[in-house]
C-alpha cells in the first residue's frame, strides 16, 4: 500500500490510495504529536502502536481513521480526502462487524472517525458512529472489569486491560459530547 499522488481534473494533487510509506508515517507522528495529547485518544499506545506501524500490523481501518485527523497536519488542503478515509475506515468497520471479526483496532477505528466527523462539523454521521461505536464497546464486554478472568483462562495483560479501559472511558466521552450537543442532533436543520 502506498500513497499516491495525482492530479485531477482541476488540477489539484489528489491523494488516491493510503499506504506504508513516508506521507503515511508523517500523518501518523503528526497525529501523536497534534491530535494524541487529547487525553481521548489514549486508549492508543504509541510505542506498540509504531511498533505494529512499522510491521505492517495495522489494520487499515485504524490506520484511515487516524489519518483522516491527521491530514490536516501533513496536507492541510486535503479536506475533502479527511472524509472519504473516515467514511473507507466505517466501511471496513461494518463489513468486520457483518462478518462477526470485531476487535477492539474496529472500535478504535469507529472512535476516531467519530471525532473527525465531529471536529469537521459533520454532526449527523457522528451521532449515527456514536452509537456504532457505542453498542460495539457493549458487544465486546468492554464495560465488564478485564482483571477477572474465566477458568481455566490466562488473565488479561495490565497494558490490554487498561487499552481497554481508555477505550470503554472514549465511548463514555462520546456520549458526554453527544448529551452536550444535543441541539445540534434536535434541530434537523444543523444536521447534514
Amino acid at each position: 500500500m502506498t500513497i499516491q499522488l495525482m492530479r485531477n481534473s482541476s488540477g489539484n494533487d489528489a491523494i488516491v490510495q493510503l499506504g506504508f510509506d513516508q506521507i503515511t508515517r508523517a500523518m501518523v507522528d503528526a497525529f501523536f504529536e497534534e491530535v494524541y495529547p487529547c487525553s481521548v485518544f489514549g486508549f492508543l499506545r504509541k510505542n506498540p502502536f509504531y511498533e505494529s506501524f512499522e510491521n505492517g500490523y495495522v489494520s487499515r481501518g485504524l490506520l484511515l481513521s487516524l489519518c483522516s485527523l491527521s491530514v490536516k497536519y501533513v496536507l492541510p488542503k486535503h479536506e475533502e480526502q479527511s472524509r472519504r478515509w473516515s467514511a473507507e475506515a466505517k466501511s471496513h468497520a461494518h463489513r468486520d462487524i457483518e462478518s462477526g471479526q470485531v476487535t477492539a483496532s474496529t472500535l478504535g477505528s469507529l472512535i476516531l472517525c467519530f471525532h473527525q466527523e465531529l471536529f469537521n462539523r459533520i454532526f449527523g454521521a457522528a451521532w449515527m458512529t456514536s452509537g456504532v461505536a457505542i453498542r460495539l464497546a457493549f458487544a465486546l464486554r468492554f464495560n465488564l472489569t478485564p482483571n477477572t478472568a474465566p477458568p481455566g483462562t490466562l488473565p488479561m495483560a495490565w497494558a490490554d486491560g487498561e487499552s481497554r479501559r481508555r477505550m470503554m472511558w472514549a465511548v463514555y466521552a462520546m456520549d458526554i459530547v453527544l448529551q452536550c450537543t444535543k441541539i445540534f442532533f434536535t434541530n434537523p436543520t444543523s444536521m447534514r
